[in-house]
């Protein structure tokens, strides 16, 4: 009598993993920009016709206006996107890890963990003109390259920690990374382009306030660019001190950026 060999079970899937993965790369690779043609038509009804047209205008619009990025302050739907993205990564790990740790040991998770997050960060280079513009019109700290890195140290504290560690571990961020953008003094300059147009002005530098009043090319994309030199120098002139600032180009991050942060920025003096 013949007896079948056993067949291994198809790996088990968390279908609302999956699902919500589907939802975000439906967004990801471009699904804003059916909004946005049902926006243009829209603009074209409200056009013809305010009667006709109002409520399929407001409609739309509300729905083109969440997918465009706040500013600064307050929360748009397009802003979900990207964390959304990194929650689940977060999540993928616990169970692709465990799995990993269980065949291969601790060590051999953790050299994929740091064999895809380097890839993955030079992906992000590549993506962002790495390989075919010249420095510094180069981002060092893109998407991908956020993603690389939250998943290299994510994965590593996982491999090296229990769950009672790692909570710890995250509350320790959490609280140092308030400490510092609450106590940690910066110069009392703020990095907008109006910002430093207006001290450039103040300043006598007719020439800087009127770059950066125009649309004029990202100076940290530029080589020894003049724009740069005199923003670094109202910045070192700068001697008051201030704590507390939460505000765009005027707090401890984005200080860090101008003064460390190598390359492109995507906000001009910081990313």
């Amino acid at each position: 009598m013949n007896v079948p060999a056993p067949t291994a079970s198809a790996p088990q899937r968390l279908m609302s993993l999956d699902a919500l993965r589907g939802f975000d790369m439906f967004w990801i690779i471009g699904a804003d920009s059916l909004v946005y043609a049902l926006g243009r038509i829209a603009d074209g009804l409200h056009g013809k016709s305010e009667a006709g047209g109002s409520l399929l205008y407001r409609l739309v619009k509300g729905l083109t206006d969440q997918l465009e990025h706040a500013d600064w302050e307050g929360f748009h739907f397009y802003d979900l996107i990207f964390p959304l993205f990194v929650f689940m990564m977060g999540a993928s790990v616990v169970f692709s890890l465990t799995k990993l740790i269980e065949r291969e040991g601790r060590a051999g998770a953790m050299r994929r963990v740091i064999r895809r997050g380097v890839l993955l960060f030079l992906v992000g280079i590549f993506y962002s003109g790495g390989f075919t513009n010249a420095w510094p019109d180069m981002r060092l700290m893109g998407v991908l390259n956020r993603i690389a890195l939250a998943y290299l140290f994510g994965g590593l504290l996982f491999c090296l920690f229990k769950p009672r560690a790692l909570v710890a571990i995250c509350a320790g961020l959490l609280i140092g990374y308030w400490a510092l953008m609450t106590f940690v003094p910066i110069r009392d300059l703020q990095f907008t382009r109006a910002s430093i147009a207006r001290v450039a002005a103040e300043a006598g530098d007719t020439k800087t306030a009127e770059y950066f009043n125009r649309d004029s090319p990202n100076p940290s994309a530029v080589k020894d660019s003049p724009a740069w030199a005199a923003t670094e120098k109202f910045f070192n002139a700068t001697t008051n001190r201030v704590t507390g600032k939460f505000d765009k180009g005027y707090n401890v991050c984005d200080h860090f950026d101008f003064q460390y942060l190598p390359g492109r920025k995507y906000d001009t003096f910081f990313d």
